[in-house]
């Protein structure tokens, strides 16, 4: 099965292969999601702030994200970056960024996820049903 992936060759690799294949690469399936610890170490606001920023030449500031997230204010020079963030940026990262923002202000992640919808409100952004509290 791995000559056959390694030469190019089409072949089906069913679920139940997954685990072997993985594990002759020496990698392994961990099914089990990461913890808040593993998650906080990731940067989340970081990494939001640089997805936010992608097309601009003129980045928004993590810290300058996280206040946002916590006010549900729209710092006006950072409206797409914002916009960008709630439209296009994996769900996943926006998850890591509120509780991040969340953790550094120490304030419950639910109060941030209102202000997620609030900004989502103000921007129109497309995904504004995903952030609606």
């Amino acid at each position: 099965m791995l000559a056959s992936l390694e030469a190019g060759e089409p072949s089906y690799v069913g679920v139940s292969r997954v685990p072997h294949l993985l594990s002759v690469l020496g990698l392994d399936l961990d099914l089990d999601p990461p913890s808040q610890a593993a998650r906080s170490r990731k940067r989340g606001l970081w990494m939001a702030a640089k997805n936010a920023s992608v097309s601009y030449v003129q980045e928004v500031p993590p810290d300058t994200l996280g206040h946002a997230l916590i006010s549900g204010s729209v710092p006006t020079a950072y409206a797409a970056h914002l916009t960008h963030l709630l439209d296009e940026a994996p769900v996943p990262l926006v998850v890591m960024a509120v509780e991040e923002a969340a953790a550094n202000e120490g304030v419950a992640p639910k109060a941030v996820w209102r202000n997620v919808a609030k900004l989502g409100r103000s921007l129109a952004v497309r995904r504004q049903g995903l952030w609606a509290s």
